[in-house]
C-alpha cells in the first residue's frame, strides 16, 4: 500500500500527489530565531493527522478538527494497493460516515463523484469501512491483525520518537495490545505471546476468585478438617437437643396437642430463620457495594485545584468532564441495580417476618395449653437453640462448600501455572534459535544505523521471569562498546526510523505497507545525520520500492557553510510550506 493523492473539497486545502520514490513536504522559514514556533504552525505536523484520519482513525475530541473552521471539510484521500489498483476513500469532518471507491487509474478527482462502491459506511459495526479496506488491502502478513494496529509504525508523528516499539497510543495499553502482533511482525510466533498473557490474566483472576471466596466465607483450605469437626460437634448437640424436646410428649399429650402440628410449624420457623439468614447476608453485601460505588462532588477537586494555583484549560475540562460524565452514568445505572434489587430483597426480608411472627404467635397460642410455665419456657430454649445451632450448621456447611470450590480454583491455577511455565520455554527457545526473518530484520536495522548514526545497532528480545518479553535496542562502537548514541533524542529519532526501515525492506516482497512518513525525523539534526538519513532513504526507494515521505524544514538539511541543501531535487518535493504573514503558505492557507 502506498499513498498516491491527498485533496479536499476546499480550495484553500493544499493538495498533494505523491511519488513513488521520495516525497518531501518543505518547510521554509523566513524567521529562523523563531523556528519551533513556525514549524508548529506551518502544518507539516498536522499533515500526518490528517493522513491518519483519512485511513479511518476516530476523531478524537481534542482534534483540531473539531474547530468549527473545519467542519465543512470533505478530505479525499487515494490509496494504491498490492494488486495495481486504487482506492479513493471519501471522508467528511462533520460526519460519521466514510465511502471507498475502487478505481483502476491513480490520480483521479472524486470531489463530485456519486457512484461510490462501499457508500456511508460506519468505521466500525455492521457495514464497517475498516473491514472492507482491510479485505481490499489484502496484507498477507498479521492477517488476524487489524491494519490500524500496526499503521502508526510507518506514520510516525513527533511524538512517536520516544520509544522505537511502543508508539505513544499504547503507552496506557496493557502489553497484550501491542506486544503480540510486534513480536510477529519482527519474525516470531505472536499466538505463544498472547497464549502466555491470556493465562496471565487467567490466574489473575483465579487469585481473585479465591480471595474473595476466603474473605467472605472466612474459608481456609488448611482449616478443613477442623470445620468438618465442628459440624460434626454441632449436629451432636442438635441430635441431643432434638431428643430433649421429645420429652415434652406427655404434656403435649395431656394438652391434646398433636406433635405433628408444633413439629410442622417449629420446621417452618427453622427454615424461615436460615432464609432470613441468607437474605440478610445478601442485603449486607449490596449495601456494601452500594457504599463503595459512592459517586463523587468532583467540582470540589475543581475548586482544590484553583486554591492550588492549578487551573484546567477549557479544553482539557470539557474532556475531563465527559469522562467524568460517562463514569457517573455508569455509576449510577450501577447504583439503581443495586438499590432495586436492595429493595426486593427488603421486601423478601418482610414477608419472612411476617411469616415468622406468625408462626410464632400460632406456636405459642398451642404451648399455652401447657399446664407448666417452667416446662413451657424449656420447649421454647430448646427449640430456640435448635434453630440458632441449623443456623451455625447452614454456615459452616456454606464454609465447606466455599474451600472445596478454592481447592478445585487452585487445582485449575496449577494447571495454568504448569502451561505457562512451557510457554515460557517455548518463547525462550524461539528467541534463543531466532527466525531468518528475525535475524534479516536485525541486520537491516544494524546496517541502517551504521550508515546514519555511524555506529553498530543491534536489536534484541529480552525474556522476563513471568513469560513476559521487552523489545531493547542498544549501540556499539567498533570495539563492540556500547555507546551513548542510543540515549540522546536526536539519535533515538533515528533510530525509531532504522526500526521502521528494517520492517518494511524485510517485507518489501510481500503484501504489506509500502510507505513509511517520518514526521520531523532530521528535525535538529546535524547535517551529517540529516544527509545520511536522506542518502539511506533515496537507496531504499531505488532497491526496495519503498515509499518514503519526509516533513523537513529547510534549515534542518541546509549547510551553513556552503547553503547545499543536499542535493533536494524539485521532483523530490511535493509540498512546500512557509510562514509567509498573510498565512498563504500554510497547509491549510490560514493559521489555526
Amino acid at each position: 500500500m502506498k499513498l498516491s493523492k491527498l485533496y479536499s473539497n476546499k480550495n484553500n486545502f493544499k493538495e498533494i500527489s505523491f511519488n513513488e520514490g521520495i516525497n518531501i513536504i518543505l518547510g521554509k522559514i523566513k524567521n529562523p530565531d523563531n523556528v519551533n514556533v513556525n514549524c508548529h504552525n506551518l502544518g507539516k505536523s498536522t499533515l500526518v493527522k490528517i493522513i491518519d484520519f483519512m485511513l479511518l482513525k476516530k476523531l478524537p475530541s481534542n482534534s483540531f478538527l473539531k474547530d468549527r473552521k473545519f467542519r465543512d471539510y470533505i478530505f479525499f484521500l487515494e490509496i494504491q494497493i498490492n494488486d495495481g489498483r486504487y482506492v479513493t476513500i471519501r471522508r467528511a469532518v462533520n460526519s460519521t460516515k466514510v465511502s471507498l471507491k475502487v478505481h483502476s487509474l491513480g490520480k483521479q478527482n472524486f470531489i463530485d463523484e456519486t457512484d461510490w462502491d462501499f457508500l456511508d459506511y460506519t468505521i466500525d459495526g455492521k457495514h464497517s469501512a475498516i473491514k472492507e479496506l482491510q479485505n481490499l488491502l489484502q496484507f498477507d502478513i498479521l492477517n488476524d491483525v487489524k491494519y490500524r494496529n500496526t499503521l502508526t509504525y510507518f506514520l510516525r508523528a513527533q511524538e512517536d520518537y520516544r520509544n522505537p516499539f511502543q508508539l505513544s497510543k499504547y503507552f496506557k495499553n496493557k502489553d497484550s495490545d501491542w506486544k503480540p502482533f510486534l513480536f510477529e511482525l519482527l519474525g516470531y510466533d505472536g499466538q505463544l505471546l498472547e497464549q502466555i498473557y491470556t493465562l496471565h490474566e487467567d490466574i489473575q483472576n483465579i487469585e481473585s476468585e479465591i480471595t474473595q471466596l476466603q474473605k467472605h466465607y472466612d474459608a481456609s483450605p488448611e482449616e478443613i478438617d477442623k470445620i468438618k469437626g465442628l459440624k460434626e460437634v454441632i449436629q451432636k448437640q442438635i441430635d441431643e437437643l432434638a431428643e430433649a424436646a421429645e420429652n415434652f410428649d406427655f404434656y403435649l399429650e395431656e394438652a391434646n396437642i398433636s406433635k405433628e402440628i408444633i413439629d410442622d410449624i417449629e420446621t417452618q420457623i427453622a427454615q424461615l430463620n436460615v432464609q432470613r439468614y441468607q437474605v440478610e447476608s445478601k442485603i449486607r453485601d449490596i449495601n456494601e457495594a452500594i457504599e463503595s460505588n459512592a459517586l463523587y462532588d468532583y467540582e470540589e477537586v475543581y475548586s482544590l485545584y484553583e486554591e492550588m494555583g492549578i487551573h484546567f484549560s477549557k479544553e482539557l475540562k470539557c474532556s475531563f468532564d465527559d469522562l467524568l460524565a460517562f463514569n457517573e452514568k455508569i455509576s449510577r445505572e450501577r447504583l439503581d441495580k443495586l438499590n432495586e434489587s436492595l429493595q426486593q430483597k427488603q421486601i423478601s426480608l418482610n414477608n419472612i417476618n411476617e411469616q415468622l411472627s406468625a408462626l410464632n404467635i400460632r406456636r405459642i397460642d398451642l404451648l399455652k395449653k401447657l399446664r407448666e410455665l417452667e416446662s413451657f419456657e424449656k420447649y421454647k430454649d430448646v427449640q430456640q437453640k435448635i434453630v440458632e445451632l441449623n443456623i451455625k450448621k447452614s454456615k459452616i456447611e456454606e464454609q465447606l462448600s466455599a474451600i472445596r470450590s478454592i481447592r478445585d480454583l487452585q487445582i485449575e491455577k496449577q494447571k495454568k501455572n504448569s502451561s505457562l511455565d512451557e510457554l515460557k520455554s517455548e518463547i525462550e527457545k524461539l528467541i534463543d534459535i531466532a527466525t531468518d526473518k528475525a535475524r534479516e530484520i536485525k541486520s537491516y536495522f544494524s546496517a541502517y544505523v551504521k550508515d546514519i548514526i555511524g555506529c553498530s545497532g543491534m536489536l534484541n528480545i529480552k525474556t522476563l521471569s513471568t513469560g513476559n518479553i521487552e523489545f531493547q535496542y542498544n549501540t556499539y562502537d567498533d570495539k563492540g562498546n556500547s555507546t551513548y548514541e542510543k540515549d540522546g533524542h536526536t539519535y533515538l529519532k533515528e533510530i525509531c526510523a532504522c526500526v521502521d526501515l528494517a520492517i518494511l525492506s524485510s517485507y518489501s516482497a510481500n503484501s504489506f505497507y509500502k510507505f513509511v512518513l517520518h514526521d520531523g525525523c532530521v528535525d535538529g539534526d546535524d547535517f551529517r545525520i540529516a544527509t545520511a538519513y536522506l542518502s539511506l532513504t533515496r537507496k531504499l526507494a531505488a532497491e526496495k520500492g519503498l515509499q518514503i515521505i519526509l516533513t523537513i524544514i529547510e534549515n534542518d538539511v541546509t549547510n551553513k557553510t556552503t547553503g547545499n541543501v543536499f542535493g533536494i531535487t524539485e521532483d523530490e518535493i511535493v509540498l512546500e510550506l512557509n510562514d509567509n504573514a498573510d498565512g498563504s503558505g500554510k497547509l491549510f492557507g490560514f493559521t489555526y
